[in-house]
């Protein structure tokens, strides 16, 4: 299956197939100089059938989590890049989740003015979400995608094999954006989650993930208008992400914590809420141990905040939003209630 996306930067295909990574030749220029960027948990036999199909490879481990999305990783893959004699016309592979995704995406949009960038996404948070919309970013001093670059892929590969050695809690990582997407754009896919069908209809959940996100990206790709409605559960989710230093609570988990407090129905608010203690997230822990203090720092931080307020994305009732400007400290006062 193929999707494409008409960016106004770059048009580019997501194409999906199951067993894929056992002939990237057949879409990629294997030909050509390629840096492959992985984190340490990626399984190293796919890792050395995919070498094997490039004349001239170059391979770079990353640690896995949230620390790699920095300055110092940045560099690093810079002054590779260098040293091996990179041009813009050689490609970049960000293979792994979407902390791959976005540091190897902004290295490309930087790399003498960019090179080219192929997505192999193997979570379902990077299939899911990441993958699609131009979007990359690195943190600073644990505050969420402070640094940041709107750069498209020339291919996203997206192989749901991978999923099957994925450990459980990465999985459902993924899955809390897929739940966004539902509340905000489509009930069906919602639905699975009411159902408790997600995983059975995995292919369908990331593909009508996908098509929600990219009906939103092409109106709006640089992030000027409707696109604001992606942020949905993001605002208060990376404040709390960052409150608890980007490591001990994933980027999915922090979201679906966080877009329990913005949705205004009560009685939705509660099945969302019962929803994700069923997929494993103790909802009510999580906040009872957030250090308030720094959650307030992290949220004046953000790059939504000016002035001491914050744009927000309310959820209504299903499929109904609204944008607000709340200060800081109304946000985080939502927590809880």
């Amino acid at each position: 299956m193929e999707i494409v996306v008409n960016s106004k930067n770059k048009k580019y295909s997501i194409i999906f197939e199951k067993g894929i990574l056992g002939h990237l030749r057949d879409y990629l220029n294997v030909l050509s100089k390629t840096l492959i960027i992985y984190d340490e948990n990626i399984d190293k036999v796919k890792l050395a059938n995919i070498k094997r199909q490039f004349s001239t490879i170059f391979t770079m481990e990353i640690k896995a989590g949230e620390g790699s999305k920095s300055i110092s990783t940045f560099t690093d893959i810079i002054s590779f890049l260098v040293e091996n004699k990179f041009n813009r016309n050689d490609t970049i592979i960000a293979l792994g989740g979407g902390v791959i995704g976005d540091l190897s995406g902004f290295t490309a949009s930087v790399f003498k003015r960019g090179c080219k960038l192929v997505l192999v996404p193997t979570t379902t948070m990077s299939m899911i979400d990441s993958a699609v919309g131009s979007k990359n970013a690195l943190n600073f001093k644990n505050i969420k995608n402070v640094i940041g670059s709107f750069y498209s892929p020339d291919l996203v590969l997206i192989d749901p094999e991978v999923l099957d050695s994925l450990p459980r809690r990465h999985y459902i990582n993924g899955m809390f954006e897929a739940l966004k997407m539902g509340l905000l754009l489509d009930k069906k896919l919602f639905q699975f989650f009411e159902e408790g069908t997600y995983s059975k209809n995995i292919l369908e959940v990331i593909e009508r993930s996908v098509l929600a996100k990219k009906r939103i990206v092409e109106e709006d790709e640089n992030d000027f208008g409707i696109r604001h409605i992606l942020n949905f559960g993001h605002t208060l989710g990376h404040g709390i992400e960052s409150a608890y230093q980007l490591d001990s609570l994933y980027h999915g988990e922090a979201i679906a914590i966080g877009l329990v407090y913005m949705i205004e129905n009560k009685e939705l608010r509660q099945e969302v809420k019962n929803i994700i203690v069923r997929m494993g997230l103790d909802v009510d822990t999580h906040i009872a141990n957030v250090d308030k203090d720094k959650l307030l720092t992290y949220l004046e931080n953000d790059k939504k905040a000016i002035n001491g307020k914050i744009e927000a994305v309310f959820l209504e009732d299903m499929n109904k939003f609204s944008i607000k400007q709340v200060t800081v400290e109304e946000l985080v006062n939502l927590l809880g209630k």
